[in-house]
């Protein structure tokens, strides 16, 4: 029976890679851990890359810590600020909207035409409506800090007098 000797298994280094959404909007950390006793990766590293690719968001130190020691692919470390759109102008009712207004059934089933519901009623001159201004929106962030801007919101207008 020969001896054969085991192979030794090969020493890798930890690695690492950070990668940016397109839109700039997230920062994600993909990791490879190391083999056979190479150097696992600090959080240090990981931060100082981060910083030196320009991100300034704040960094999320669990989820990069639990990569190193789990490895991973495509974890999100950094988050931007994501915009909110503007919201465009309406009408507000200031009055009780009528009940619907269609035919019922009397005690013999028939439809009776005659008697259609509530009618609601107005004094002359009170509102019925009012235009709410639409929102102008909140800017976002990207991850290295620059402005993802918005669209405000259209505004609305009553039709002009016939």
């Amino acid at each position: 029976m020969e001896n054969t000797p085991t192979p030794k298994p090969v020493r890798s280094d930890g690695k690492f890679s950070l990668r940016p959404a397109t839109d700039l909007s997230a920062l994600y950390l993909s990791y490879t851990l190391p083999t056979g006793g190479g150097t696992q990766v600090l959080p240090e590293s990981v931060v100082g890359a981060a910083k030196s690719h320009g991100v300034v968001a704040e960094l999320d130190l669990e989820a990069i810590t639990k990569t190193l020691l789990e490895g991973g692919t495509n974890v999100r470390v950094a988050y931007g600020r994501t915009p909110v759109q503007g919201a465009d102008g309406r009408f507000e009712v200031l009055f009780d909207h009528m009940k619907k207004r269609s035919p019922h059934l009397d005690e013999q089933g028939l439809t009776d035409f005659r008697d259609l519901g509530e009618i609601v009623t107005v004094k002359p001159g009170e509102p019925l409506m009012r235009i709410m201004d639409p929102t102008a929106g909140e800017a976002g962030l990207t991850v290295t800090g620059k402005e993802i801007p918005v669209k405000p919101g259209k505004k609305v207008s009553f039709p002009p007098r016939a």
